[in-house]
């Protein structure tokens, strides 16, 4: 049985974009697209991979990028702010959170960071299965 909502004027099945799927369907997609095993040799940014386990061991599914007034509201509510390239993650303490996002908006990066040209950051949320929100800030170089 297919969702009413899910189904156009012309009777077609729509497809569901990622952001509006169940968490655990974008989990199982994540899973398929990128196994653990194949972990070992590459470990894509959190947004490639669709998941994101963070210090304390949490899990965080791939929900949708943001635009930077989005990331400035998540900014404030989020439950969890990390900022990562892949390779390591830096969680961001409730009490920075805000003011991290406005140095990032603002000069292009993190509160005491050196200038850089070639560094930038982007806006992610991520979620859990229990329904908490991360907000997280890729950074590129």
């Amino acid at each position: 049985m297919v969702c009413p909502a899910l189904v156009d004027t012309f009777g077609m099945v729509k497809q569901q974009k990622w952001r509006d799927q169940p968490y655990a369907e974008r989990l199982r997609r994540s899973l398929e697209r990128w196994p653990v095993e194949n972990l070992a040799n590459e470990v894509p940014d959190a947004p490639t991979l669709g998941r994101l386990v963070d210090p304390s061991g949490f899990l965080w599914v791939y929900r949708q990028p943001l635009s930077d007034s989005a990331a400035g509201k998540l900014a404030g509510s989020a439950d969890e702010m990390i900022v990562g390239d892949g390779a390591s993650n830096v969680v961001v303490p409730a009490g920075d959170r805000e003011a991290t996002w406005a140095s990032v908006k603002r000069l292009g990066r993190l509160p005491g960071e050196e200038p850089d040209d070639y560094l930038e950051y982007r806006p992610h949320e991520f979620d859990s299965e229990s329904g908490l929100t991360l907000l997280y800030l890729q950074r590129f170089c």
